[in-house]
């Protein structure tokens, strides 16, 4: 029996991306035209990261029959389990695993002596206080959200700008946003 759509998208284990889009004014054919009725309402498209090699057979098999069942299939990228690397990118990194690491003896800064950065977070939603958290050890953290963080920024331990003030934002004169 011939798999499914469906049925191919878990051989491959597949993350992937389904749309159907509908025929355009320009490609429909005319009601009076008897193939009208042979075309079909949506075209489905298939943008395909999986986890096995896209040379191997069983996958070529696969995306062969996902093919037959629809007018367009990208595949992003195929990620092989217990792969290797081969090619130029496997010559470089042997060659740079060789180069010796060379001790210049060069004096550590103690990290009082050392500037700390103004950084400014613009949008302050749970990856902008995760960087405010890694950031705030080191450095002077303000952020910037249309929302009222203030709680949050407090605890964290950075100034909160709310998105009408952005003027004093932009006075801060921070180093990095």
């Amino acid at each position: 029996s011939r798999p499914t759509s469906v049925q191919v998208l878990q051989y491959l284990q597949l993350k992937y991306k389904l749309s159907a889009k509908p025929l355009t004014s320009d490609n429909k054919p005319k009601k009076d035209d008897q193939s009208a009725q042979d075309l079909p309402r949506f075209r489905y498209t298939f943008y395909l990261d999986f986890l096995a090699s896209e040379f191997d057979d069983r996958t070529q098999n696969a995306l062969h029959h996902l093919r037959e069942q629809s007018s367009f299939v990208r595949i992003l990228g195929s990620y092989p389990k217990g792969s290797r690397l081969i090619g130029p990118i496997k010559n470089t990194l042997d060659y740079l695993s060789k180069v010796p690491i060379i001790n210049t003896d060069l004096p550590v800064v103690p990290k009082s002596d050392t500037k700390k950065l103004k950084i400014g977070i613009i949008g302050f939603g749970k990856f902008g206080q995760f960087l405010a958290k890694t950031f705030t050890k080191n450095h002077i953290v303000i952020c910037l959200d249309k929302d009222d963080m203030t709680l949050q920024a407090k605890e964290i331990g950075c100034q909160y700008f709310p998105l009408y003030d952005i003027v004093s934002f932009a006075k801060y004169n921070v180093d990095v946003i």
